[in-house]
């Protein structure tokens, strides 16, 4: 894939490997620190998922755990919460870095 420009597309790494049929590992994040999400980050896991609805991460610390993570080339994948929570309930894309 190529943008207008005929620059290569980004595509994300973890949907890459599990279409060409590659295993992929993550972790899944139910804590609000951001010591060890930035931990979790560096041990080489496909991707961070980071649990909203069952756990205490706000959109705000999810927002920080992202800036924290942001030098990782982990995926990190917010789980999206429900409308019981009394949080939003859009659907979210992982947030990967490039």
């Amino acid at each position: 894939m190529t943008d207008a420009g005929g620059t290569p597309a980004w595509e994300n790494p973890v949907r890459a490997r599990l279409r060409a049929g590659e295993a992929v590992f993550g972790v899944t994040l139910t804590t609000p620190s951001l010591d060890v999400a930035a931990r979790v980050a560096t041990l080489g896991f496909d991707f961070l998922w980071v649990e909203m609805e069952h756990s205490p991460i706000t959109l705000e610390t999810l927002r920080h755990i992202v800036l924290a993570t942001r030098d990782s080339r982990r995926c990190r994948s917010p789980g999206c919460p429900s409308t019981k929570s009394g949080r939003p309930s859009e659907s979210w894309t992982p947030a990967c870095a490039a």
